[in-house]
């Protein structure tokens, strides 16, 4: 029997006030975490100490040790009683419970608070302000059929794949210029992705491309921001270290125009390990 099915919003298969006599995916491993969390606050319970004197009933550590007992013993209650039911069909932890979307969110959050210490406050947060930004950006452009526009202006003026891959290597070499390689690329691969595919262009000889794309603009200004940390690092004049790049660059170039034209060099490793479409 279903429970609180009014309440459903029509994005999944579950049901939000979940099933009656059924367990559904993931309350097992969410009571599991409960009970040890729980068993975890017991032990830093009792190891509270009364430096005034013995402990007993009125010392600091009986309150949070009854607390945390009773938080333990209902957690294993539940544990219990979960473990016994069966599980609902229909139903899975990545599609109903725990989507790409919140385990990306979760990720990006932990990340956040792993970067404050070393990196400091302001660069952190300016990064990541920059990748929800674009983010944003990338969806808006999705939501206003940017890539269904691009695509029919580049069919209008090809339709050969090497021409339509060449015109898409050409537009994010020139995005790299200016954009910084982490929102060029989440910028950019929901553009650029569809219409490389539905040109016929294998998504690893795609990812590749642009990829090495992005990697040549992080040397080449007005951006460059590996050319102004080893300018800064090792107190060079920018504009030598930037003729100094160029035979790097020639040769990037050469590998990007080799990609371009030879798909197995992209795609010959992902396949042999049967990775590829």
């Amino acid at each position: 029997m279903k429970i609180e099915t009014e309440h459903h919003d029509g994005t999944s298969d579950a049901t939000p006030g979940g099933y009656e006599g059924q367990r559904r995916p993931g309350e097992l491993i969410f009571g599991a975490v409960m009970f040890l969390g729980s068993l975890f606050l017991v032990f830093s319970a009792w190891g509270i100490e009364n430096t005034f004197g013995p402990n007993g009933l009125s010392s600091p550590r009986a309150i949070p040790l009854a607390t945390t007992i009773v938080m333990a013993i209902a957690a294993g209650v539940i544990l219990f009683k979960d473990a016994r039911l069966p599980r609902v069909t229909g139903e899975t932890v990545m599609k109903d419970i725990l989507p790409v979307n919140v385990i990306i969110l979760a990720v990006m959050l932990v990340a956040y608070g792993v970067a404050l210490k070393p990196i400091g406050f302001l660069p952190t947060s300016a990064v990541f302000l920059i990748i929800a930004m674009a983010s944003i950006f990338a969806w808006l452009l999705t939501y206003l059929q940017i890539p269904q526009s691009l695509a029919a202006q580049i069919a209008a003026i090809t339709d050969s794949r090497l021409g339509i891959l060449f015109i898409l290597a050409g537009f994010a070499l020139v995005c790299g210029f200016f954009i910084d390689t982490l929102p060029a690329l989440i910028i950019l691969t929901p553009v650029l992705g569809p219409i490389a595919y539905s040109a016929g262009v294998d998504p690893l000889q795609f990812g590749m491309m642009l990829v090495l794309n992005l990697t040549i603009g992080m040397i080449t200004p007005p951006v460059g921001p590996v050319l102004f940390v080893i300018a800064t690092v090792g107190q060079l004049r920018l504009e030598g270290l930037s003729r100094a790049v160029l035979p790097l660059l020639f040769a990037e170039l050469i590998v990007l125009l080799l990609v371009i034209l030879v798909p197995g060099i992209s795609t010959f490793v992902p396949t042999w390990l049967g990775f590829s479409n």
